[in-house]
């Protein structure tokens, strides 16, 4: 899997939640993943989890809540870790790291 993150992500419950969401492109060898996110502004941090992505789709996308504070529009530090499901029964991680844009 080579996942990323799309340009701007959506502030939402009032600035303690973020969807987030990207292109996803898998190996004949992959049947999907569960991928876990941070995005950190300032001194705000967010986290979540994907539902289970199949290979057979060309996005991914999480819901992400604050634990304390809110996010604001604006640039943000984003890194996702997947755990990539092998069709022989296996896993293997991916990770990677961005700058998002949070809208609202």
């Amino acid at each position: 899997m080579r996942g990323q993150f799309d340009d701007k992500a959506k502030i939402t419950s009032s600035g303690i939640g973020l969807e987030v969401t990207g292109p996803a492109v898998w190996d004949p060898d992959e049947s999907g993943a569960v991928i876990q996110v941070r995005v950190k502004q300032d001194n705000v941090v967010a986290t979540g989890v994907s539902d289970y992505t199949p290979s057979s789709a060309a996005t991914w996308s999480a819901r992400l809540t604050t634990r304390s504070g809110t996010l604001q529009p604006g640039v943000a530090d984003a890194k996702a870790r997947a755990t990539v499901s092998l069709k022989d029964g296996h896993s293997e991680p991916y990770s990677w790291p961005d700058t998002v844009e949070l809208v609202s």
